[in-house]
């Protein structure tokens, strides 16, 4: 198994719960922090066996390093773009009534040896697959979405086989100009060009309580006005695919009215299709 984790961070030299939450034997072995020029030295100090990987100088915000982390590693990444994340294994977790199970999260993630099966499992995903991405189970699915689906976008884990990947054509530089929901644009992009990827559900991620209050990584004083923008630019972009809903959660959260984008990849409207992937 050659596949590497790799987390991006900003501002949060030593608070970074993605570390935390993972084994140290697994850290050690697997993890790279992949950080911004200026703060290389403050992270190689604040996390002392932990790879660091300097992204360079002239980075701006999470885009560019979403983009520089493609074109700079190898092989088999897993991708936590969010530095407060954990994971569950899923197991069938909820019965609606005695014939119509529904999946659910699992028990959390907890010692190395299931991180390492967690590990062989995606590694063989990227034999097939050149991208991929991991779902969160905060609403129950059913169970013909086990182990993984096809073509559901998600948040948080994204995974490459950079052997394959065209980070070139399929480049996060090219989503809103705003600068946010690069997560939503990159798969968008890559099934609109005529690929699958995979959403994986046998493992799933959560998120740590608090994230969005913790200072640091993409929280910007202008943050709800930059996440709206890139919304509605992103539903320009793909009309076909996306549509724009009312968020009274949003709203609530920024102090103002922002909406929230649904997005439904149908192989029918995209430009190209190529031969899509049996599960």
């Amino acid at each position: 198994m050659a596949i590497k984790i790799v987390i991006p961070s900003y501002k949060r030299a030593g608070v970074n719960p993605s570390i935390d939450n993972l084994p140290d034997d697994i850290v050690s072995k697997y993890v790279t922090l992949a950080v911004r020029d200026e703060e290389y030295n403050e992270y190689v100090e604040a996390h002392p066996g932990v790879n660091i990987h300097n992204l360079g100088k002239g980075i701006d915000g999470i885009v560019e390093t979403r983009q520089r982390i493609n074109e700079q590693f190898n092989g088999k990444i897993m991708v936590i773009d969010d530095d407060n994340t954990f994971f569950h294994v899923r197991h069938g977790a909820h019965k609606k009534d005695p014939t119509n199970k529904y999946i659910g999260r699992g028990q959390r993630l907890e010692f190395s040896e299931e991180y390492v099966e967690m590990l062989e499992y995606c590694s063989e995903l990227l034999d097939t697959f050149e991208y991929g991405t991991m779902r969160n189970l905060n609403f129950l699915r059913d169970p013909r979405w086990d182990p993984y689906t096809l073509n559901s976008i998600c948040y948080w884990v994204h995974f490459f086989n950079l052997d394959t990947f065209d980070y070139v054509d399929c480049n996060f530089r090219n989503g809103p100009k705003s600068g946010l929901c690069e997560d939503l644009y990159l798969p968008t992009d890559w099934f609109d060009k005529g690929n699958d990827f995979f959403t994986l559900v046998k493992y799933n991620v959560g998120e740590t309580t608090g994230q969005n209050q913790m200072e640091g990584g993409c929280n910007t004083s202008d943050r709800g006005i930059r996440y709206k923008e890139s919304l509605e630019q992103l539903h320009e972009m793909f009309p076909q695919y996306c549509k724009l809903k009312e968020s009274k959660k949003n709203t609530e959260t920024y102090g103002f009215e922002v909406p929230t984008l649904t997005i439904r990849l149908n192989t029918k409207k995209r430009k190209n299709d190529k031969a899509t992937l049996p599960l």
